[in-house]
C-alpha cells in the first residue's frame, strides 16, 4: 500500500490528481484467492476481458483489482 500512496502522492503534485477517494485495490493473488480460481485463470480472463464490469487499475505495469466492482457483480 506504501507503493500506491507514494504513486498518489506524485500524482498530486505533479497536479494530476485533483480529487482521491479511497478504493480497496486487489493483487491478481489476492484475488484469485477470493474467487478460489488459480492466478493464471484471472491473467487469462484480463487478457480476454471476460468481466468488464470489474474495474482494473494499471500501476507500474501491474494490474489490480477495485473491490468494490468485484463485490457489485457478486452480489448481483
Amino acid at each position: 500500500m506504501v507503493f500506491i500512496l507514494d504513486f498518489f502522492v506524485v500524482l498530486y503534485k505533479k497536479g494530476i490528481l485533483m480529487t482521491h477517494t479511497h478504493e480497496t485495490l486487489l493483487t491478481v493473488q489476492e484475488l484469485s484467492q477470493l474467487l478460489k480460481v488459480k492466478p493464471d485463470t484471472i491473467y487469462h480472463w484480463n487478457l480476454r476481458n471476460a468481466f468488464p464490469e470489474i474495474k482494473r487499475v494499471k500501476i507500474a505495469g501491474k494490474v489490480y483489482f477495485k473491490l468494490s466492482s468485484i463485490a457489485d457483480l457478486i452480489n448481483d
